[in-house]
């Protein structure tokens, strides 16, 4: 059975509100889609040219700034959060913390692990994509995310964002009431207690003539986002290798 498909238009991030971007919601079996528009070149992985991109990273995790900013919101003692403004390789972590409702504080240890572009006819067998919608460009981002404190955080969406490359943040897809199989979201299991761990995989839907520029996490009160791009120098050198091993096998 046919999925219907729904576009609504999307908003540029205004200064002091919550950004939505170009996306919006699956809910009750309909993909309700948005987006801006512009002119540019397709691509993914942060301008890298492939198709894909992923990476275990320089080094597991983020480093510390050498005088540490004060926590954006309040975390547990011994919890560290990654600074604002901290650029991190695909496969590095950071830790971050967000306030999904007035009375929960989210925190995780997060991976980005690879940016792939794929297609609707690929990916989306059995929805119903009318014209608007099949000018998008959809990518599918996965994550690890860990939880490291004393608190269940079942159920809550984690908070990642697409940037393109005219600095439009788009907000991941969301899934209701069905899954979604080739990419089944962003939202923590039901029981999601300290030192569990989830795969996690987010769809976002691109403009027409954007590229993929990188993955962001935004802290509160206008920080400067955490964001992931790219491959470590390490990465891109073993898969050069790999490449050029196999066209010598050739």
């Amino acid at each position: 059975m046919s999925k219907a498909a729904a576009v609504r238009p999307g908003r540029r991030p205004g200064p002091s509100r919550t950004i939505r971007g170009a996306a919006a919601l699956f809910v009750a079996g309909a993909l309700a889609i948005g987006a801006c528009s512009s002119d540019g070149d397709d691509g993914a992985g942060g301008g890298d040219g492939g198709s894909s991109a992923s990476s275990s990273g320089a080094s597991d995790s983020a480093s510390p700034s050498e005088t540490a900013l004060e926590p954006y919101v309040t975390v547990p003692a011994g919890v560290t959060l990654t600074d604002p403004g901290t650029r991190l390789y695909l496969g590095q972590r950071a830790t971050v913390a967000w306030q999904p409702t007035k009375k929960v504080t989210a925190v995780l240890d997060l991976r980005v692990r690879s940016v792939e572009r794929t297609t609707f006819a690929k990916s989306f067998e059995g929805w119903k994509i009318d014209k608007a919608t099949s000018r998008l460009k959809p990518f599918f981002v996965r994550a690890r995310a860990v939880n490291p404190v004393k608190r269940n955080l079942g159920g809550i969406d984690v908070l990642l964002w697409a940037r393109d490359d005219e600095g439009t943040l788009v907000d991941a897809q969301r899934f209701r009431e069905q899954v979604f199989k080739p990419c089944p979201g962003g939202t923590l299991p039901k029981t999601f207690r300290k030192g569990a761990s989830a795969n996690l995989c987010f769809v976002y839907l691109l403009s027409p003539g954007r590229r993929f520029d990188a993955v962001v996490f935004p802290p509160p009160n206008d920080r400067d986002p955490v964001v992931w791009k790219g491959q470590s120098p390490a990465k891109k050198a073993e898969a050069n290798q790999k490449k050029n091993q196999k066209n010598k096998n050739q």
